[in-house]
């Protein structure tokens, strides 16, 4: 799996990753920051575009649904932005 996240992020597109498992349902969305042999780091963004400060870590066996190149990341991706300083 390491191999495709790193042909997308490559492509330079944002990803959705999600987990659909009922019990540890997750949704992260955002640009991929590092690939390692078990885990894909994601840089989760909000609605209003902001960046999280620090990547999420996500660990390939929490992945069921990957989504990349759609309207939906494409056109939020045009406003992303960094969190401010502190």
């Amino acid at each position: 799996m390491a191999n495709h996240f790193k042909s997308i992020k490559d492509l330079g597109f944002n990803v959705i990753v999600k987990n659909e498992n009922p019990e540890e349902d997750t949704f992260d969305i955002g640009p991929i920051t590092k690939i390692t042999k078990s885990n894909v780091y994601v840089q989760y963004f909000d609605a209003t575009g902001l960046l999280d400060s620090e990547s999420t870590k996500i660990s390939w066996d929490q992945i069921t649904v990957v989504n990349f190149d759609d309207i939906y990341i494409n056109v939020l991706s045009k406003y992303l932005k960094e969190p401010k300083k502190s």
